[in-house]
C-alpha cells in the first residue's frame, strides 16, 4: 500500500507539483494477510478536491479472493466443506461461508458453461 501511496502522492514530504493527490494520514481497517483476516493501519489518500481515493491494493487485501480460490480448489479436488474449513489454519472458514464460496464459485462457472457458443 505504501508504494501505491508513494506513486500516486509522489515521496512523502516532497509532493510533486503534478500530483493530483495528497496524503490524508491513515485509519484502521481489515485485511487479509496469509489468508487471516487482520486489523491494520491502512493508509489514505485523498483528491486535491477532497474526494477518497481507494487504494487498489487495499481493495485486494481486504478481499477473500484468495481464500475462495483455496477452498474451490481443495472441493475440487474432493476435500469435503467440513475438510476445507480443517485445512484452514486457526479455522478462520467456518462450513456456512465455506459452502457459501462454494455456491457462488459453482454458479459463476454454470453461467459460463451456459454462455458458451454451441457451434464449438
Amino acid at each position: 500500500m505504501a508504494e501505491e501511496v508513494e506513486l500516486l502522492c509522489g515521496p512523502k514530504h516532497r509532493p510533486g507539483p503534478s500530483s493530483h493527490f495528497r496524503r490524508a494520514g491513515s485509519e484502521r481497517g481489515k485485511a487479509y494477510i496469509d489468508g487471516e483476516l487482520e486489523e491494520i493501519t491502512r493508509p489514505r489518500v485523498r483528491e486535491k478536491e477532497g474526494s477518497e481515493v481507494r487504494l487498489e491494493t487495499y481493495q485486494a487485501a481486504k478481499s477473500n479472493r484468495r481464500i475462495l480460490d483455496e477452498v474451490v480448489a481443495a472441493m475440487e479436488q474432493g476435500l469435503s466443506i467440513r475438510g476445507a474449513e480443517r485445512s484452514r489454519s486457526k479455522g478462520t472458514l467456518s462450513r456456512s461461508e465455506a459452502s457459501r464460496m462454494w455456491i457462488k464459485k459453482s454458479r459463476a462457472q454454470l453461467e459460463e458453461l451456459r454462455g458458451r457458443p454451441l457451434d464449438e
